[in-house]
């Protein structure tokens, strides 16, 4: 499963929600046995290829100690009152390759930021979308599935305006491209 700022609710709330809520919920749990009962028939033998990249400069820790020796999160851009950032990014990108016989190729990608790029209240794929469209794009005749790591600590928000990102608008789009051109580097060769 990933996670999305830009997705529907999976839990069901008190009030006129609930009803749409729990439709929404049973869509997804139906797509997932669908995806599981074709998975099993489209099983074929296949050579696991195995790669490891970095995707830098497209996610940031997002808690800070301040200088007053509180813990903020998202402090803004050039904020004085940072003191350090609390830990560090893990700008580790995993690639596992299955080159299956007769069938088309499977890349499994996993890096981990939240994807939270878009905003706003229209649902959206957000980064992983734009992984997954230009894996496939690149690397001709794979089916790319993407597995959000688990460091919910870090997002797309950097303070230091010094570093040069692109526009809150393309964000989704530069670290979808940034992580897709990693994996085809590192196509588990």
């Amino acid at each position: 499963c990933t996670h999305t700022h830009t997705g529907p609710a999976s839990f069901v709330p008190k009030g006129p929600d609930a009803t749409l809520i729990r439709a929404s919920n049973k869509l997804t749990a139906d797509g997932c046995a669908e995806a599981a009962a074709k998975a099993l028939a489209d099983l074929a033998p296949s050579k696991i290829l195995i790669g490891r990249g970095e995707a830098k400069g497209i996610s940031f820790i997002r808690r800070y100690l301040m200088k007053d020796g509180s813990v903020r999160t998202n402090p803004g851009p050039n904020n004085p009152r940072i003191a350090h950032a609390i830990g560090d990014a893990d700008e580790q990108l995993q690639l596992v390759r299955f080159v299956r016989e007769g069938k088309k190729e499977i890349a499994v990608v996993n890096f981990q930021c939240h994807p939270d790029t878009i905003g706003g209240n229209k649902i959206s794929a957000d980064w992983p979308r734009v992984v997954r469209e230009t894996v496939e794009r690149v690397l001709d005749g794979v089916k790319c599935v993407l597995i959000n790591g688990a460091q919910g600590d870090s997002n797309h928000i950097c303070t230091d305006s010094a570093r040069t990102v692109p526009g809150k608008k393309r964000t989704h789009i530069h670290m979808g491209r940034v992580i897709g051109g990693e994996v085809a580097l590192n196509e588990g060769k």
